[in-house]
């Protein structure tokens, strides 16, 4: 009686939300969220458990030096075929300009899953229209099992804003004292979690200029939360801002202290464009596939380690 009591207090919190003028929706029969609606309004098939499958692509504005700025033409074949994946999460830098939103966005309604957008700073140029049109810029939801969380790394670029990290630390709460979360998956643009000494070549190598701009409060502030429910179900980072020509394309590694799996991916309009599907079994492991979307080598993921892929980049 006492942990379902505390279960609704936990509810009734994350209801309140930390945006006083904005609340939040009211509770979903799974999980209570900020709803954060798909850019194509595509409703999303409940799913009370696992299987499922999802994809998940970063970047994906394509060449700015073409016009009109449409996503990779391999990426628009893809999607538009009728697909068995849940839906998609793109990871931000979604359109070029958001003033030029047009093209991408009229794209994106012909996607016939849902489109999650975790908004990068090409995407996030107009805070009120974005949100107007297409709702909170952070939040969750659950799916099959597992609470998906979008975060805004635009309110204040490097950091995770105090309003989110607020409302993040009370669904991390939320979600220890719950047993039907198998996972956890994070959605973001930047590669807020490179600003140590562990990923810091991450970092640099990726996106062709990336200075670190303010405060960073990822390993201060945001990894404890992350890392509270890491100790008991798996949780995966995913971020976006890489890709182009001049960038790495994909890399993965799991940080050994916090048990946190971080993933950047990204497209450029160049020969290793791709995406990736993340299966999500019943039980057991995920597994991520990489899906080519160009004519040239599919990229792979780096799982020799750190210093493997230190080692690479010093070849490059």
């Amino acid at each position: 009686m006492a942990r379902r009591l505390r279960g609704v207090v936990l509810a009734l919190a994350l209801l309140s939300g930390c945006d006083a003028e904005k609340p939040d929706s009211p509770p979903s029969s799974v999980f209570p969220e900020r709803t954060i609606k798909p850019l194509n309004a595509k409703a999303r098939r409940p799913r009370q458990s696992a299987p499922f499958t999802f994809l998940v692509a970063g970047h994906v504005y394509g060449d700015w030096q073409k016009k009109p700025v449409l996503p990779p033409a391999g990426l628009r074949r893809y999607l538009a075929q009728d697909h068995h994946d849940d839906l998609i999460v793109l990871l931000g830098d979604s359109v070029y300009r958001y003033a030029e939103r047009g093209p991408t966005m009229e794209f994106l309604k012909t996607v016939p899953i849902p489109v999650y957008n975790a908004p990068g700073n090409h995407d996030y140029t107009q805070p009120r229209d974005y949100e107007k049109r297409y709702g909170p810029s952070y939040g969750g939801f659950m799916h099959g099992g597992s609470l998906f969380v979008v975060l805004n790394t635009e309110v204040q670029p490097w950091h995770i804003s105090k309003t989110q990290l607020r409302w993040l630390d009370r669904v991390m709460a939320g979600a220890v004292e719950r047993d039907d979360i198998e996972r956890v998956f994070v959605f973001a643009h930047k590669l807020v979690f490179a600003a140590n000494e562990r990923y810091l070549p991450v970092l640099l190598q990726a996106n062709e200029s990336y200075p670190l701009q303010g405060p960073n409060n990822f390993d201060t502030e945001v990894r404890p939360l992350l890392s509270r429910i890491a100790k008991r179900r798996p949780v995966t980072w995913f971020s976006g801002d890489v890709g182009t020509p001049r960038s790495m394309p994909l890399f993965r590694d799991q940080d050994p202290e916090s048990g946190i799996t971080y993933v950047a991916t990204g497209l450029g309009d160049n020969a290793s464009d791709h995406l990736l599907r993340i299966a999500v079994p019943a039980e057991g492991p995920i597994s991520i596939t990489v899906v080519p979307l160009a004519k040239g080598p599919s990229p792979k993921f780096i799982d020799a380690g750190l210093e493997a892929w230190r080692a690479r980049l010093e070849r490059k």
